[in-house]
């Protein structure tokens, strides 16, 4: 998938997503599906993307792969510079703080 493709994806997806209070886009086939918001490194700004979220004890597994590019996702990058993130399951959001 091109970076253009995956970007305009991501955005339809994450609109779906929030505009139905996660009752459309929360899973893909099977795959649970979750909202991120990071903090944009350049910009401050709030960002949101949709991500697979693998379950891994209390949280989730997230794969930073820009579908296979070998440069990282812009949220990876984000997190790296402000960890502190949310997390939308659903409804449900969750505000993640670094230890």
């Amino acid at each position: 998938m091109t970076r253009f493709a995956i970007r305009i994806f991501s955005k339809v997806h994450g609109f779906i997503y929030q505009i139905t209070g996660g009752r459309l886009g929360s899973q893909l086939g099977s795959i649970p599906m979750l909202l991120l918001t990071t903090t944009g490194r350049k910009s401050g700004k709030k960002r949101t993307v949709p991500l697979v979220g693998i379950p891994h004890g209390s949280g989730y597994i997230l794969i930073a792969s820009f579908g296979g590019s070998p440069t990282h996702p812009a949220w990876f990058l984000n997190i790296r510079q402000n960890p502190s993130i949310s997390i939308r399951i659903g409804s449900l959001v969750t505000l993640q703080k670094p230890p």
